[in-house]
């Protein structure tokens, strides 16, 4: 749309210039038609540049896309992991938490009723089982 109307401009100037006469040609004319086709030829170049910008930009984009997406899911499967991990933790805290009281609960003197070997296998248990959380 913009080349035509710089032709139909160049027209219109044309004309202007030879007082509105359209039936005769001059040099100047041709010389107009010279200048039309190269004014269509830098609009060409112009516009295969602009062409091969913008697909290269779309494949810049495309390709920061993809590695931002393959970046964002590596992140999210570390962050699973570290989750995982920390709810390990939370649970070996309550385990050790656990065992600390019931060691104290044995440091007592009415830790006679509670038969040692119970307490021994409560922790054992829960030992075994954090290690298995863990693997």
């Amino acid at each position: 749309m913009y080349h035509q109307l710089i032709l139909e401009e160049n027209k219109w100037t044309k004309e202007a210039d030879n007082g509105g006469e359209t039936g005769e040609m001059n040099d100047e004319d041709l010389e107009g038609d010279g200048k039309v086709d190269g004014d269509q030829k830098e609009f060409d170049r112009q516009r295969e540049y602009l062409e091969k910008c913008i697909n290269t930009l779309k494949e810049k984009h495309e390709k920061a896309t993809r590695v931002h997406r393959a970046t964002n899911t590596r992140v999210m499967q570390d962050n699973v992991t570290l989750i995982k991990e920390i709810n390990i933790l939370r649970r070996e805290v309550s385990f050790l938490k656990n065992e600390r009281a019931a060691e104290k609960r044995l440091s007592l003197p009415e830790s006679s009723e509670i038969p040692v070997s119970t307490i021994e296998q409560e922790s054992t248990g829960k030992c075994q089982e954090a290690a298995m959380q863990r693997e």
